[in-house]
């Protein structure tokens, strides 16, 4: 997606930013659900009668926590990539409200990658 310049306008960045928060927020809310619905199967695994005829195999024990090891590997990993986003939007708005502080110009678009770069050099972050 190109850049648009006039996102450069004070009122379209925080619009941009409310909408990453939004999805954040949205993607947090699934994950929890996901979360919930993991640890009721568990919980109705776990309570199968080991009298009965139907009761799980060890085989299948491991076979379901190996399931369920990746289905929470899966939501860490997205956890992280939502963390990094919301990092990504705090440095954003740190930087922004320095620009305006300072009184420079916000850089050319077709500049951006090397800018905050430079600024996140500047800062002494590593990402």
């Amino acid at each position: 997606m190109p850049f648009d310049p006039s996102l450069r306008e004070s009122g379209h960045w925080d619009e941009a930013a409310a909408k990453l928060l939004s999805s954040i927020s949205a993607e947090e809310e699934a994950l929890a659900t996901l979360m919930n619905a993991e640890a009721q199967k568990i919980l109705a695994f776990i309570h199968q009668d080991p009298a009965l005829s139907n009761a799980p195999s060890s085989q299948e024990y491991i076979q379901f926590n190996y399931a369920i090891t990746r289905m929470m590997d899966t939501i860490l990993m997205t956890k992280w990539m939502l963390m990094k986003k919301m990092d990504s939007i705090l440095f954003f708005q740190s930087s922004e409200k320095e620009l305006k502080e300072s009184g420079r110009a916000i850089p050319d678009p077709k500049r951006m990658p090397e800018y905050w770069d430079e600024l996140a050099r500047d800062e002494g972050m590593d990402y």
